[in-house]
């Protein structure tokens, strides 16, 4: 047998060329699901903020066109400017509740209108007693909970009369209704006369004064705001950047608007049967991809917002208002 020569191990392994080849293929596809991961993410940015966009713009559309079709509401009586206004201050803002729809033009953050109206709250109590004169205290049916308390701002009314008050005590276990002058509240009443004695086809209804505006946060970002009376303001939401209003007036007394006009154009609010609103709302973040370089027309208002990144939304409706004849 011959003798055979014992070889070394042969190497085993990546060359260098092989592994620099490995990396770049792995760097390649790295840079490809990275790629993918980042166009995710700005697909998912995009879709929701378009989405909170959308949300908060049906929900301004909401609140106010139910704040909207409740002015100028104070139960069976139809005419505000008769109302017997008892409290302090009546003619002054919140208690001027023998206005019922006030509006303002350019007067918020970025030139936008501004808009108030006052009337009932909630559903409304009946009286279980009539009055034993025009001072007296009220009877209704006590509930649970207590459908009102001690320093409301009230209405009583029927379908002959009416008369706002600040009920000074009110006693859950009997629904028993004082409004003396006098004492701590605010505003207070300047008289117990409610100028005429309600029956027990009355009927008691929370009042208040509420206005919407626009003003800028402390992060200097605009924000839909609601005040309720001397309550301080509540911020809704943010990215509302302009709300412009115009209101439809009823010249020829058919019931419908024959044109709609800015608050300073309306000579009488009585007149006015609907309102038109139109707001211009932006994602709270830049999402976009490109810069956001258009105009906005609100109603016939052009309006520049800031060349930025973010998406922004016109948003539009009509309100036809309830209580026509109620609100001056």
């Amino acid at each position: 047998m011959k003798n055979r020569r014992l070889h070394p191990a042969k190497q085993r392994g990546l060359s260098l060329i092989e592994l620099m080849i490995s990396i770049t293929i792995g760097l390649i596809i790295a840079a490809g699901i990275m790629q993918i991961f980042i166009s995710n993410k700005q697909t998912y940015r995009v879709q929701e903020g378009m989405a909170r966009m959308q949300e908060n713009g049906r929900f301004a559309i909401d609140l106010l066109s139910r704040d909207l079709r409740m002015a100028g509401y104070y139960g069976c009586w139809t005419d505000a400017s008769t109302i017997v206004n008892t409290l302090n201050d009546a003619g002054t803002d919140p208690y001027n509740f023998n206005v019922s729809l006030v509006g303002s033009d350019n007067t918020g953050v970025n030139g936008s209108d501004t808009i108030t109206l006052r009337g009932a709250i909630g559903n409304g109590i009946s009286l279980t007693a009539a009055m034993p004169d025009s001072s007296a205290d009220l009877s209704s049916q006590p509930a649970v909970p207590p459908p009102l308390a001690t320093e409301d701002i009230v209405v009583v009314s029927d379908c002959a009369a009416a008369a706002v008050f600040q009920i000074t005590n009110y006693t859950d276990a009997n629904g028993n209704t004082v409004h003396n002058t006098g004492g701590g509240s605010i505003p207070g009443n300047s008289t117990k006369n409610l100028g005429n004695r309600f029956g027990a086809d009355a009927s008691i209804f929370r009042v208040a004064t509420v206005q919407y505006f626009i003003a800028l946060n402390a992060n200097g970002e605009p924000e839909l705001m609601r005040q309720e009376g001397t309550d301080a303001a509540v911020a809704l939401f943010e990215g509302v950047e302009s709300i412009q209003i115009l209101y439809g007036e009823d010249s020829d007394n058919d019931g419908s608007a024959n044109r709609y006009l800015d608050a300073s154009q309306v000579a009488d609010m009585n007149n006015v049967v609907s309102i038109r609103l139109a707001f211009l709302l932006r994602t709270v973040e830049e999402v976009g991809g490109e810069l956001d370089t258009r105009t906005y027309s609100l109603l016939g208002t052009v309006f520049d917002p800031v060349d930025d990144r973010r998406l922004r939304r016109v948003y539009s409706t009509t309100i036809k208002l309830r209580n026509r004849g109620r609100l001056s």
